[in-house]
């Protein structure tokens, strides 16, 4: 392994360590934060959160160990479970991200029709269809995922998807996960946040000369500032996951060239998508001023 038997349990160390941090402070902020509690933004921050949380603590140690050790020594379950739990979670976040996209869409297009259903007991709901969802598409791979004893300067076993009941089906799963849990989702998002761009930075003349427009102003601004922080995250997200999906998608499709360059593109690809799951906080931070204020209380 080398250098990369060294570095990369030193960065995914410090995902884990940033991640509970920021993550758990996150989760802290949510449930005890005075202005940021139900609302349906919130609750789905909060979903990122657990989410992540999630994540970091059952995934980045055990797959942290594929670069240090010979083999798994886990056992099947940790196999299947870990691998499992990857895909859920970026299929939960991925779902969560586009749900958000849709509600602040809707607050900024259509505030007053859809005010009656846009709660955070709808958000709450929303959350539990997304993990139902997540859990049932990842199933194939807590199915496949298995351990198996391989020669490699010893015996040792590996984990892996190796015995899918034909040669198309792994392929044809892989593409599927691409559509459902990156393409279609980023195509939604594109499409609301193009409306919502349009219908916030583009106000009418008429509609500034008018007498409440004092108001209005305030409440688009704050609007605006909510649309930013979704937008970054949404984008720190696809820069995060999309080199996971295109060498995923390379290596079952292409003719994926196993040399020096592509292993430091494959390493690199994984570690970018493991991180994702420490940003998130990191970002509010900076782009949340309600977010601030409840973080600075805590300290």
């Amino acid at each position: 392994m080398g250098a990369v038997g060294i570095i990369i349990p030193v960065v995914f160390s410090l995902i884990f360590l940033v991640g509970v941090t920021d993550n758990g402070i996150v989760i802290t902020i949510m449930a005890c934060g005075k202005k940021l509690r139900r609302s349906t933004t919130n609750v789905f921050i909060l979903n990122l959160a657990i989410a992540d949380l999630m994540f970091i603590i059952f995934c980045v140690p055990f797959q942290g160990t594929i670069y240090t050790l010979p083999g798994w020594i886990f056992g099947a379950f940790m196999c299947k479970f870990v691998n499992y739990l990857i895909y859920v979670n970026m299929l939960a976040s991925i779902f969560t991200l586009t749900v958000m996209s849709i509600d602040r869409y809707l607050a900024v297009a259509h505030p007053i029709v859809t005010a009656h259903f846009r709660t955070w007991k709808f958000a709450t709901v929303a959350c539990l269809v997304i993990w139902l969802l997540a859990l049932a598409t990842g199933i194939p791979y807590a199915v496949y995922f298995d351990t198996f004893r391989t020669w490699d300067y010893g015996w040792h076993y590996m984990c892996y998807d190796d015995h899918w009941p034909t040669k198309q089906a792994r392929p044809i799963y892989i593409a599927s996960l691409f559509v459902i849990g990156f393409a279609l989702p980023f195509l939604l998002i594109t499409v609301c946040y193009i409306n919502i761009l349009r219908n916030l930075w583009c106000v009418p003349q008429e509609l500034q000369s008018n007498q409440k427009w004092d108001g209005m102003k305030r409440s688009i601004l704050t609007k605006k500032k909510a649309a930013k922080m979704v937008i970054v995250v949404v984008l720190v997200f696809g820069i995060c996951w999309l080199p996971h999906h295109v060498t995923t998608m390379w290596i079952s499709f292409g003719n994926f060239p196993f040399n020096q360059l592509t292993f430091i593109l494959k390493i690199t690809a994984h570690c970018l998508s493991y991180a994702n799951s420490c940003m998130n906080p990191i970002i509010y931070v900076f782009m949340s001023d309600n977010f601030k204020k409840d973080f600075g209380h805590i300290l």
